[in-house]
């Protein structure tokens, strides 16, 4: 059985709640009398326009605001990034659990909608991507990052060694107990040696 869609008349959006999308759903939550949403992102004609052409190794990038870096576009009711609709209106269709990836090596840009360039595979694998291109932001990059990588290493060998209770340790660097059982456990800093 297909997915089931809103019953607003003409929307073909996935359902949400009570027989609606989350956008009729939205509006009737509200009070507000149920009207057409309006269009936004990419459209799947544009997608399609880009990729119809003859094959090409380089960027088939998608005009947009240069604010976004990852426009959307609605494929069957389900929003996709620019990237994954040209691999479905390619004929390759998302499998479970997959995510559409860049080639970090080839463009590993968001606006890029050219199939040579992305393929789907698990977010571990895209988390990987991100490293190699160095869009990840992690460690002393995040701007709320209290500690340095010193710092970590430091609290990790004082977890270990169990010298000083994590609350301990959290004192001495102005952290929460949390924060030492995740450094600790390497659910945070989990790529730093």
């Amino acid at each position: 059985m297909g997915q089931r869609t809103c019953t607003f008349d003409g929307c073909r959006r996935i359902l949400y709640a009570k027989a609606l999308c989350s956008g009729h759903w939205n509006q009737q939550w509200k009070g507000q009398d149920l009207r057409p949403l309006r269009e936004w992102g990419v459209r799947q004609s544009q997608i399609a326009a880009l990729i119809a052409g003859p094959p090409t190794d380089e960027c088939i990038l998608v005009l947009w605001p240069s604010g976004e870096t990852h426009p959307q576009v609605q494929i069957n009711g389900r929003i996709e990034t620019v990237g994954a609709a040209a691999l479905i209106l390619s004929g390759f269709p998302r499998p479970p659990d997959a995510e559409c990836c860049h080639d970090p090596l080839i463009c590993n840009t968001g606006r890029c909608c050219n199939p040579r360039h992305v393929r789907w595979d698990t977010k571990k694998a895209n988390e990987a991507d991100k490293v190699i291109a160095g869009t990840v932001i992690r460690g002393t990059e995040v701007n709320t990052n209290v500690l340095v990588e010193s710092q970590v290493r430091e609290i990790r060998a004082l977890a270990q060694a169990r010298q000083l209770t994590q609350r301990e340790i959290a004192a001495r660097y102005g952290i929460t107990q949390s924060t030492v059982s995740n450094i600790k456990h390497r659910r945070s800093w989990a790529w730093l040696d």
